[in-house]
């Protein structure tokens, strides 16, 4: 009921057009690795022979779960972004371990599909912060519309319900003042039957506020009052103060009161 009473007081409808070394240490005097047994092997082969015996998905994915980093490290210029895939596939429920190993090799040397199962896989962490941090990389040399796509094959091949990925698109790309990339991502969500975040939208909204965008705001707002995506206090005040940035004034303090008799207290300066 507030929501419809804070749209109706302080917009008119609006039309919104639908807008990512070599170094190892050959069995040291510490331990004996099978890994490393297996790696050194490969390196003495390869003084003898033209051409190395190819990297196993085994030795990779044994040296990642065991955290032998500079074995990772070395064998990254002779990944293939199937055997990054593979590898992928099998770190799916231990994320940590994902970020670890994309972190340690040369993404430049991924093609787009394995780069964006990458971000997939590491989207499950808790934290969205490694995850935004690789959307940056493709974001920044691919279209949304493209980088949208193959996360949702990526998400398919995963088989995950959880569409948090998305949200972190959205994030990414305001994190970024990428905003009409935000509301496009934002509107692909909606046509594929995703429904943003609360967060995801209040990010899109201070965007378009901080842009002096407000017509753009307000369909936004609308829009998620239409899909039933709840306002929070944040929310409000963005709103608020996109009303202020209007010079709407007696709006914004009837907006406020009536916000007080539904016992939201805003906190907008």
């Amino acid at each position: 009921l507030f929501c419809s009473v804070f749209l109706s007081l302080a917009m008119r409808r609006f039309t919104f057009p639908c807008l990512f070394r070599h170094r190892i240490s050959i069995l040291s005097g510490t331990g004996y690795s099978p890994t490393a047994a297996r790696l050194s092997s490969l390196t003495l082969n390869s003084t003898t022979e033209s051409e190395p015996p190819p990297i196993t998905s085994d030795i990779l994915l044994d040296s990642v779960r065991s955290s032998q980093w500079h074995i990772v490290e070395q064998l990254s210029n002779k990944l293939t972004p199937s055997l990054v895939s593979t590898t992928l596939l099998s770190l799916v429920k231990t994320p940590d371990l994902a970020f670890n190993f994309v972190n340690r090799i040369d993404l430049l040397c991924l093609d787009f599909r394995t780069h964006c199962l990458a971000i997939a896989v590491v989207s499950k962490l808790s934290s969205p912060r490694p995850t935004i941090e690789l959307l940056k990389q493709v974001v920044r040399s691919s279209s949304v519309k493209d980088v949208f796509d193959e996360l949702v094959l990526a998400r398919d091949r995963l088989e995950t319900k959880s569409t948090t990925l998305f949200d972190f698109l959205v994030r990414c790309c305001c994190g970024l003042k990428l905003v009409d990339e935000a509301i496009e991502c934002f509107y692909l969500m909606k046509e594929k039957g995703f429904d943003p975040k609360t967060e995801t939208c209040n990010c899109i909204l201070s965007l378009l506020s901080n842009s002096n965008r407000t017509e753009s705001a307000w369909v936004l707002y609308a829009d998620m009052f239409r899909m039933e995506i709840k306002s929070n206090l944040h929310t409000y005040n963005i709103m608020i103060n996109v009303l202020c940035k209007e010079g709407k004034l007696k709006r914004a303090k009837e907006m406020l009161r009536i916000m007080e008799s539904f016992g939201i207290k805003p906190n907008v300066a």
